[in-house]
């Protein structure tokens, strides 16, 4: 269930969605950022990577076949109330996120991770074209 999604709240152009299940136990955010270009698009995700530790503790940065340069990070909150999976990727000028929480020693599954990030990057690949002309 889709609870909410905004425009980009920085400006410029993307969007952020929050879907969670039924019994409110599992939650992914989705963040898309649209930049001028796939090199900008990399460093935002680079500076993502710099700074992950202010929203996933725990975890080291691994490859993910998701996307270019897909980035996962498997850990907790900082606070250790919840468990999160972060999965960063670009395709082309886009930088995604998506942040899978769940409760603590419940992480969602790697295989779930890839498959709802592969599914984004399909949809992203397909509709940029719309957004960046």
């Amino acid at each position: 269930m889709n609870r909410s999604t905004t425009p980009n709240r920085r400006g410029g152009k993307g969007v952020s969605a929050l879907f969670v299940n039924q019994s409110d136990t599992r939650a992914i955010g989705v963040t898309i950022t649209i930049l001028p270009d796939e090199a900008a698009a990399k460093a935002a995700l680079e500076a993502s990577l710099e700074a992950i530790g202010a929203t996933v503790t725990g975890g080291e940065p691994t490859a993910s076949p998701v996307g270019t340069d897909g980035t996962v990070v498997v850990g907790t909150s900082p606070d250790g109330a919840k468990d999160v999976t972060a999965l960063l990727f670009t395709e082309g000028p886009a930088l995604a996120r998506l942040e899978f929480q769940s409760a603590p020693g419940d992480p969602t599954p790697p295989d779930v991770v890839t498959d709802t990030g592969i599914k984004q990057a399909i949809a992203l690949r397909t509709g940029l074209p719309s957004v960046t002309g």
